[in-house]
């Protein structure tokens, strides 16, 4: 006789019992699952694989984030957190992928807090990486619709609880807050204490774990979360004070190269050192400025200028925001770790080695800035009076007829300089000015009256710069007329003639006005040109140069820079240098002596010129040939160099020890902005 198996059925009294016990962690899993697939999405959109190489830290701390959901008493309390971290995760996912997709870089809580409205102003439509937007709108769709079934079927749970429920709940969530909390602890001590694993400073992760400096090898290496938690943690534990031993390293740094001044440089056997003492000097910033804005048909004064009264520099690369540019340029560095204008706002900044400061130590009545936007933008105001400039003269210190002060809208520089001309360039005083203009700024996507003399100007002189571009054999794309390609083109070369009108007035006046002793002043007066970085704007930089735009080389960057005085020769010097070099060679050329460990470059006519290289503030670190993202992959003149050649090839250790010296410096100048430390150095 066959016994019968009884089967009891669950009780519907259990069965929401089990149901209930599960939705006490449903919704930590469900972050988990979610926050992974969005990581996932960032890391592809940003060219940095799949996931972080040393995922150990990233995990621990999302198990963390889903102990804190497992612990909480309700289930809206539950969907709430679990909803604001997931959207924080996939607005900052666009957000970089934009940023990424334009600027080749990725934010930090610094740059969003303290620099978010000027990255507000310069956002167009334009920028927006679809893709990664779209990617992420799905996945955040499908976490909504997992919540709304879950919610549907899932009994509801009450704020109170029978003690098995509660001890069960508290159970799990002890086991993965504490699983988290071990492993993130263990993980970060032995990260932080990674300090002598290496003989560069860039590999280890007591600099690289929250490095701003090399921002995209921080997050390949340990994530999403580990980044933004460590960018966190910087942006809100900003005062430091400085141990014994940091005191004594720091003094130690500085006058280790206290008073280095260069002797002896010369350019073709001419001695060049000291060669402009005693000389005015304009440094003109030029606004996202391309060696193809400049043309005898279109800008015949830069034309004339450049190649006829200059020394042009073509092998001269920028790659760095404009204020990050022009603070370089001015201090030989810049801190990247916090915004420099928040710094000045915390606790002051002493600059003894800025050239306004070295300028007014020389003698020199009048040093003054001059811009044609906003002095409130980047805080220019409070920022470039702080490194020494007597004053700031910008577009709401003018009564220009017709000016605005909407972002796109911008005046003719040439308008400007005409009206402050006479503080520019006064003749009874020795002056240096600094002028960072913003006609060529983009976007070149849309046309502004203020320029149309400029448009017919441009059509009718197409067919010779087409013909001059070609005799350049740079290799340009010509745009045919009538396309969206000449638009944009003719929009840009418009406000290039813009600038063009200014170094007009500028040339007008030297030529014309006299100083003190009746000398011209254009006879004692050096002018240096620059650009802060290449036009990003529509891509235009990238398509007219024939250039891939994710190219990992440094090509796109490539752009003018001259400098025109009587006491260099005229011609071309196709010397590899960067922004970086621009202020020792004025020190150099101007007799000064500086820091040299407060800086990243070297005099452009020294023998030590072959040690230049440049780290942007953006992404992408390179010097003539060798170009790296990460420092992890190399790639030489374009080409990638496989793991194994790279350990031993001559370029690539030679760059490494170049950016082992940036880094070691560049740590010391952050500590060194940060406590204000040169207010009491002697």
């Amino acid at each position: 006789m066959e016994k019968t198996i009884k089967v009891e059925k669950l009780k519907p009294v259990q069965k929401n019992k089990l149901k209930k016990e599960r939705n006490d962690y449903f919704y930590g899993i469900v972050f988990i699952i979610f926050s992974i697939l969005l990581e996932i999405i960032n890391f592809v959109t940003l060219g940095l694989g799949v996931l972080p190489s040393s995922f150990g830290i990233e995990f621990s701390i999302i198990l963390i984030i889903a102990g804190i959901i497992f612990t909480l008493p309700t289930e809206w309390l539950k969907i709430t957190v679990t909803t604001i971290v997931l959207v924080f995760q996939g607005v900052m996912n666009v957000i970089n992928a934009c940023v990424y997709k334009n600027l080749f870089n990725i934010t930090t809580i610094d740059m969003l807090f303290a620099r978010g409205g000027e990255t507000g102003a310069v956002f167009e439509i334009d920028f927006i990486n679809w893709g990664s937007l779209c990617a992420s709108l799905a996945l955040l769709a499908v976490y909504i619709t997992t919540i709304v079934l879950a919610s549907r079927h899932l009994p509801k749970m009450k704020s109170r609880f029978k003690c098995s429920s509660i001890c069960y709940m508290i159970a799990i969530a002890l086991v993965v807050e504490c699983s988290g909390l071990i492993s993130y602890s263990l993980l970060d001590k032995a990260v932080t204490s990674d300090l002598d694993t290496s003989s560069y400073v860039f590999e280890n992760g007591a600099y690289l774990y929250g490095s701003t400096d090399l921002k995209f090898a921080n997050m390949k290496k340990y994530g999403f979360y580990a980044y933004y938690l460590k960018s966190l943690e910087n942006y809100v534990d900003y005062n430091i004070e400085l141990s014994e031993e940091e005191e004594t390293a720091m003094r130690e740094f500085l006058d280790e190269s206290a008073g280095f001044s260069y002797s002896g440089s010369t350019y073709e056997g001419q001695e060049v050192s000291g060669s402009m003492k005693g000389d005015n000097l304009i440094m003109i910033m030029m606004e996202s400025f391309e060696w193809f804005a400049i043309d005898q048909f279109n800008t015949p004064n830069l034309y004339n200028l450049i190649y006829n009264n200059s020394m042009y520099f073509t092998n001269y690369y920028s790659r760095n925001a404009t204020n990050f540019s022009e603070d370089i340029s001015i201090l030989g560095n810049s801190p990247n770790e916090y915004a420099f204008s928040r710094i000045v706002n915390k606790v002051g900044v002493n600059t003894p080695e800025s050239l306004p400061n070295k300028f007014k130590n020389d003698g020199y009545e009048s040093v003054n800035f001059f811009h044609d936007y906003l002095g409130s933008f980047y805080d220019r105001y409070t920022l470039n009076t702080s490194i020494g400039f007597d004053n700031v003269y910008a577009l709401e210190d003018s009564e220009i007829e017709g000016k605005s002060e909407d972002f796109g809208d911008f005046i003719d520089d040439g308008t400007f300089v005409e009206y402050w001309k006479e503080e520019f360039m006064p003749t009874d005083e020795n002056f240096f000015s600094f002028f960072t203009t913003v006609s060529t700024h983009g976007p070149y996507s849309e046309s502004n009256e203020r320029f149309s003399e400029y448009y017919d100007r441009f059509d009718v002189n197409y067919e010779n710069f087409c013909n001059y571009a070609l005799e350049s054999d740079l290799g340009y794309i010509l745009p045919e007329v009538g396309t969206s390609e000449y638009e944009v083109l003719k929009e840009y070369k418009s406000k290039a003639m813009a600038l063009d009108n200014a170094i007009g007035v500028i040339l007008d006046y030297l030529n014309t006005q006299t100083d003190e002793n009746g000398e011209k002043l254009i006879d004692n007066t050096t002018i240096i040109l620059f650009a802060d970085h290449n036009a990003y704007y529509q891509d235009l930089s990238y398509t007219f140069k024939n250039v891939e735009k994710y190219a990992n080389e440094n090509t796109a960057y490539r752009v003018p820079f001259a400098i025109s005085s009587s006491a260099l020769p005229v011609g071309e010097n196709d010397v590899f240098c960067n922004t970086y070099d621009i202020y020792p060679t004025i020190c150099d050329l101007f007799g000064f002596s500086y820091n040299k460990n407060l800086t990243h470059g070297y005099s452009i006519f020294s023998d030590e010129i072959g040690d230049s290289m440049f780290l942007s503030s953006l992404s992408g670190i390179f010097d003539e040939n060798v170009y790296s993202l990460s420092m992890d992959v190399f790639y030489i003149n374009g080409e990638e160099v496989s793991e194994e050649k790279a350990k031993s090839n001559e370029q690539i250790l030679k760059f490494k020890d170049k950016v082992n010296l940036y880094v070691q410096k560049q740590i010391m100048i952050e500590k060194y902005y940060r406590v204000n430390y040169a207010e009491n150095y002697q």
